[in-house]
């Protein structure tokens, strides 16, 4: 367990160098496609987010550097916007946390090891802070099926599928969230929105 914020962060130079190539790639799209006004925040939320998969993917952590600070970004932001939009925010950061944990809670009960991990929890609290809490199932769905498609795609490229095998969920929740973030929750926001 890593205890120091900063050292949490640290990847190799070409994993890093990779990250934030990504991250910027990433952030252009959000330039173009995300919410108007907010490209400033796309570009923090794409690097935050990249950054944050490529330490996951290294050594299956999320650092909460990140992801608190991701979740407390969020909320600053829907603040920005009025009281109204800022409960919203704050039910989604709540929910968020709340629906990995306890997923994870009862796999740790049935199974007896570790599935998912409290990082998973707060990038989720993170992704609901951003978005709201209308957005959180269009975020799980999409990390859903976009891991599904990763380990059927690795199952076919090994022509071996292992269910203990360990793959980092953080990546799939970050490319949910940005593709919310950049689109919307599938059915549209029932209340007024950043991205409105």
């Amino acid at each position: 367990m890593v205890h120091n914020p900063i050292q949490s962060l640290k990847l190799r130079p070409a994993q890093a160098a990779a990250s934030v190539a990504f991250g910027a790639a990433v952030a252009l799209s959000g330039y173009l496609w995300g919410p108007a006004g907010f490209a400033w925040a796309g570009t923090i939320l794409a690097l935050a987010l990249s950054w944050a998969a490529a330490v996951d993917i290294d050594r299956f952590i999320l650092p909460d550097i990140l992801t608190i600070g991701l979740a407390v970004l969020g909320l600053a932001l829907a603040a920005t916007q009025g009281a109204s939009l800022l409960l919203h925010h704050a039910a989604g950061a709540t929910l968020g946390y709340l629906a990995l944990a306890g997923v994870a809670f009862a796999y740790r009960r049935f199974r007896g090891r570790e599935g998912l991990g409290m990082g998973d929890a707060k990038l989720m609290a993170a992704a609901g802070a951003w978005l709201g809490w209308a957005a959180l199932p269009t975020v799980l769905l999409a990390a859903s099926i976009a891991g599904i498609a990763w380990m059927a795609a690795v199952a076919v490229a090994t022509r071996a599928l292992s269910p203990s095998r360990a793959v980092a969920f953080g990546p799939f929740i970050a490319a949910g969230f940005w593709l919310v973030w950049l689109l919307g929750p599938v059915g549209g926001y029932p209340y007024a929105s950043l991205a409105l």
